[in-house]
Formats: structure tokens, C-alpha cells, sequence
């Protein structure tokens, strides 16, 4: 893989760019993730004719903490970033591919970003103004931690645990990622949201001219099925949810062969031949 270490609104970063083509697709990972959520992705020959693009926040993953975490981290910050990405790539045409809170980062930045073609969601849950994650999502322990701080180890483990079926080595990934996380990046991007300056993104999806396709973990701990089945999506790909067996909120990793497949078959509606 072509990883290279770019410098992105004064941000040390890093950054993966797999192929040449003319269709790109852009990866964009989630809270205390990293672009280690998508190797599934950028390891798969079926996909190897479109351009692939992720990158580590920053804060997260390899990329270095910022320097300026107040405004790096916000969403205002995370739109920048990936306008600043598309131009450093030169992009054109692209399909944005996002997971968990990437999927918000997608639906926040998405009317500022005029070469998207397409959108897949997936482990997210598109909010209202005011918030209203009480009909998004199920109780669940990990909900007090995505915006904490520091996080001692008995609670990055238990939201590690509950974000796959056990597999001890996808176990592993996700708590690694928590970890190597800056913890100012969970508090700033708590902030922004609880402090009402976002978009309701359940009117940007109503809204949207864009095909979007959503796909959901068939035992997803989080985000409620029922909720994204509610969406009046008047673009939704092939007018239904696709659910992902065997996988719970990473099914990009836990079931790359199913999932592999709704995104080719979603990539191939989208792109011209």
C-alpha cells in the first residue's frame, strides 16, 4: 500500500492512496478509529480498478496529535480536512465511503464537497438538531465513553468488545486505536456537538441528490436498524438498508466478503463503465 505522510492544514498526517483511476473512493474513519478500520478494503483485489483514498485524523491512528486540537478536531475542522484532501489529490468525481462518526463527518461536509457522486454510511446513525440519540441508539456502557477523555484500560477494552463479535484480534485493533487516540480529540468533537453547531443531518439525507447507500451490522450494539428504516431517503440505493451478516458496528472488517460486495455493486451503479 502507498502510505505517505502529508502535511494537511498544518497537521502531520497520514494518508493511503492504492491504485490510479479516474473513480476514487474516500475512506473516512470513525471516533478513536483509524484508517486501520478499512485494510479489509484497501487489500481487495474486486476493487482495485477505482482509486483508494483514507487517511488517519488527527489525533488518531499514526497521524500525529494536533497542534491545535480546538479547531483541528471540531467538526468544522474535520470538513476542512477533507476539503483540503480532495484538493491535495487533485479529485474530481469520488464516493465517499464512511464509518461510525465518520458517516456524520460525510453528512456534515457533504453540500460543501461538489465533486461527490455518491455516499455509503455504515455503523451511523444520522442525527437531528437538537440531538436525539436517545431514538438513534441502544443503552449501552460505551455511549458514556466517546467523548471522554482518558480512558483508563477496563473502558477502552469494554468498548472494543462491544463493537465486534469476539474476535481477538479485531478486538485488539479497535483497542489499540482507542488508545493511541488524543483524548482531546474525544472532548473537542463532544463539544462541537453537544454545543448545537452541526447540521441535522436526517434533512441533509432528505435533501441529498446523491445516490447513498447504507449498511448496517446485522448484530450493530449502537445504532438502531428500525431508526434508518424510518430515513425518508428519497436516493436510497436500492430503497432499503442492506444489512451485513455475522458482523456487529465494524462490518467492513468482520465480514469484508459481503460487505466487499454490496460496495462493488454500489461503486459499479455509480461510476460510468
Amino acid at each position: 500500500m502507498d502510505r505517505k505522510s502529508l502535511i494537511i492544514n498544518n497537521e502531520n498526517i497520514i494518508c493511503y492512496d492504492i491504485n490510479t483511476s479516474n473513480q476514487a473512493v474516500i475512506f473516512i474513519h470513525g471516533n478513536s478509529s483509524s484508517s486501520k478500520a478499512f485494510s479489509n478494503q484497501l487489500n481487495e483485489d474486486r476493487l482495485k480498478k477505482y482509486r483508494l483514498i483514507t487517511f488517519d485524523f488527527p489525533g488518531h491512528g499514526d497521524s500525529q496529535y494536533s497542534s491545535d486540537p480546538d479547531q483541528s478536531n471540531s467538526i468544522s475542522g474535520y470538513i476542512s480536512f477533507i476539503q483540503e484532501i480532495i484538493q491535495h489529490f487533485k479529485l474530481e468525481k469520488y464516493v465517499l465511503a464512511a464509518h461510525s462518526m465518520g458517516g456524520d463527518i460525510a453528512l456534515q461536509s457533504i453540500s460543501k464537497l461538489p465533486g461527490v457522486i455518491g455516499l455509503v454510511i455504515f455503523g451511523t446513525g444520522p442525527v437531528k438538531n437538537p440531538l436525539n440519540f436517545e431514538e438513534i441508539a441502544y443503552p449501552s456502557p460505551v455511549l458514556q465513553y466517546i467523548f471522554k477523555p482518558v480512558l483508563i484500560e477496563d473502558e477502552a477494552m469494554t468498548w472494543a468488545k462491544n463493537s465486534v463479535l469476539y474476535d481477538e484480534n479485531l478486538v485488539q485493533l479497535i483497542y489499540d486505536d482507542i488508545k493511541k487516540t488524543d483524548p482531546n480529540a474525544r472532548v473537542v468533537l463532544g463539544k462541537s456537538i453537544l454545543s448545537g453547531q452541526y447540521l441535522n443531518e436526517v434533512e441533509v439525507l432528505e435533501k441529498l441528490d446523491k445516490p447513498v447507500a447504507i449498511f448496517h451490522g446485522e448484530k450493530e450494539p449502537f445504532i438502531k436498524l428500525s431508526y434508518l428504516q424510518s430515513l425518508k431517503i428519497r436516493n436510497l440505493w436500492q430503497s432499503k438498508v442492506h444489512v451485513i451478516e455475522d458482523s456487529c458496528h465494524f462490518p467492513q472488517l468482520e465480514n469484508p466478503k459481503s460487505f466487499n460486495h454490496f460496495l462493488l455493486k454500489f461503486l459499479e451503479d455509480i461510476f460510468p463503465v
